[in-house]
């Protein structure tokens, strides 16, 4: 597997390299088109030998750059080879200036101005182009600046007279010059090297979002066929069971009844997990702020797992101060559900859980103890992502590791901060700062605690529609035995029909969201309210998600989640007859 590593100097000399190889036939010419300009400006004036002796050793030089260029690192330069690369070209540059040097104080004739004049521009026309914006490589630059302009520049102030010394002088600027300007090009090209490669890189890493975009926009689109799929034959399960315990009369009956109920709880927890975390991903959930009084919610949740921790014979300390303030109670309520949950799973029989509230200055303080085996500093971190389930003495693992990773982001979702302190082999304290806030302030939210299914007096009329004919059965019988009146049926169309046939309004519409051949369980509430000329109470289901633009659509319609809980039906069913 390749490994990544930081753009930095040693790839800018590879480009620097590469554009050095691509351009040393160019080069070469350029080269070339000098040597015989010079050889002939000496032929025709009559410096024959001059002439022969100049295009023989420039030639020479010529061939060996050009043979450097195309022979060595014939596959290219990398980042192994560029320092021995450039350090031959480095090597090469100052022969080649040696050599033209030295032919220009060969050539000088002190009693010809032409020689002299010639042999400054010699040097000049050599080392010119790593002036330019587009040189590629400085080092190599200075390297043929240096053999080529110094000996001609001091050999001039050395053994000239007045005022031809001036031309040393020249040549002394003229190199101190090429430096300066040589240096601002060696920058230009730096950063039009990176700003090529940072180009580059950002395309690349925008093809990889994009990639990613889709992987995830492919993985909620999976997730949410698949939570919808898995919902239907789960939700129906959940009837049939409570349905089946009406007629069930042995204690064996019962207690087989009890695992297979627990088993569909543990099913429908981890679907209901999956799905959480799908929604929390996809910003599907938007928290309700109301006002709540938090000691009357914690109560609540606290009766919830009342008859758990006895079983398990442990203890649970409450401490609620009375403490009001705006947040989401539905969300609210889960994360402390799942704190409770994991501490009464990590507890030992007879060991002691504590669920405490107090005001602390800006915020409420909700805190969370167990005298579980507590978790090692090194996980203190880990234990809020996916997937992951510590192995503690004394705990079964029932879940996938991602109860705490959905209190995390249900946090975060409404400014709760979040605190864990263990001590190995002591307990855990989860602590929850949720910052108060007296904005929306609306009715408090209804305390509820177990909730206790009795059949109602007053025969309410429920009218269900789902496409699949098991939950339809399953639901159909349960509501049966709680005293209700259903009427079910599949479809759209059959239902506006078995609407109109009824004398009696419905006192609840229980709707899927999907169904049948495109059919949307939105619509169909806003056409049985029409039909009735009513708002009657509905409640839509569904095994998926709800987009924004649907949550707009519904008027007085509360969103169950399938699988639908026994209980949480009976607690609206029983909203709407009380």
């Amino acid at each position: 597997m390749s490994v990544e590593h930081t753009y930095d100097l040693i790839d800018i000399r590879v480009e620097q390299a590469t554009l050095l190889k691509k351009r040393v036939v160019a080069s070469c010419l350029f080269v070339m088109v000098i040597v015989a300009t010079y050889s002939f400006i000496l032929y025709f004036t009559d410096y024959t030998t001059q002439a022969l002796l100049w295009l023989i050793a420039a030639s020479a030089m010529v061939g060996v750059v050009y043979l450097y260029g195309t022979w060595v690192a014939p596959n290219g330069v990398t980042r192994a080879s560029v320092k021995a690369y450039l350090t031959g070209h480095i090597v090469i540059c100052c022969i080649t200036g040696l050599v033209w040097s030295s032919f220009a104080i060969y050539l000088i004739d002190w009693s010809s101005y032409l020689t002299i004049f010639v042999a400054c521009i010699l040097v000049f026309s050599i080392t010119i182009g790593g002036m330019f914006p587009n040189s590629a490589y400085r080092p190599g630059y200075i390297g043929l600046a240096v053999f080529a302009l110094l000996p001609v520049a001091l050999f001039l102030l050395i053994y000239a007279g007045w005022p031809t010394r001036l031309l040393g002088v020249a040549t002394l600027v003229y190199f101190l010059f090429g430096l300066i300007t040589s240096a601002r090009a060696e920058l230009d090209m730096r950063e039009t090297i990176a700003a090529r490669s940072t180009q580059a890189l950002m395309k690349k890493v925008k093809a990889q979002n994009e990639v990613i975009r889709r992987v995830n926009e492919e993985r909620h689109r999976f997730l949410a066929a698949t939570s919808h799929d898995l919902s239907q034959p789960i939700h129906a399960q959940g009837y049939f069971i409570q349905a089946m315990r009406q007629h069930l009369t042995e204690t064996t009956q019962h207690e087989l009844l009890d695992k297979i109920e627990l088993t569909w709880e543990r099913q429908s927890q981890f679907l209901r997990s999956l799905m959480d975390m799908n929604q929390l991903d996809s910003g599907t959930i938007a928290p309700k702020p109301a006002m709540v009084e938090l000691d009357a919610e914690l109560q609540a949740v606290v009766s919830e797992f009342a008859d758990q921790v006895t079983e398990r014979e442990q203890v649970l300390h409450c401490s609620f101060e009375a403490v009001q303030t705006v947040t989401d109670p539905i969300l609210l309520n889960r994360v402390v559900r799942n704190l409770l949950s994991n501490a009464i799973k990590y507890t030992p029989t007879q060991g002691t859980i504590s669920l405490g509230l107090q005001h602390g200055g800006q915020s409420a303080i909700v805190t969370v103890t167990d005298t579980g085996p507590g978790i090692a500093p090194e996980d203190q971190k880990r234990i809020f992502e996916e997937y992951v389930q510590l192995e503690t003495e004394g705990s079964s693992r029932t879940g996938v590791g991602l109860g705490l990773s959905i209190v995390k982001r249900l946090c975060k979702l409404l400014d709760i901060t979040l605190n864990v302190a263990s001590t190995p082999g002591e307990g855990t304290t989860f602590t929850l700062y949720i910052p108060f806030t007296d904005t929306l302030p609306e009715a408090k939210q209804e305390a509820g605690g177990q909730t206790q299914m009795h059949r109602f007096t007053t025969a309410p009329l429920v009218f269900l529609v789902d496409d699949e004919e098991t939950i339809r059965d399953g639901m159909s019988n349960l509501l049966t035995d709680w005293g209700c009146q259903v009427i079910s049926t599949g479809t759209s169309d059959t239902a506006l029909d078995l609407l109109a046939a009824t004398p009696q309004n419905p006192d609840l519409l229980l709707i899927d969201k999907m169904l049948g051949s495109g059919q949307s369980g939105i619509d169909l509430i806003a056409r049985l309210r029409e039909e009735v000329n009513e708002d009657t109470p509905a409640v839509l289901m569904s095994g998926g998600f709800l987009s924004d633009a649907d949550r707009g659509a519904m008027t007085d319609t509360q969103f169950l989640a399938k699988p639908v809980e026994p209980a949480l039906l009976y607690q609206t069913l029983e909203r709407i007859v009380r």
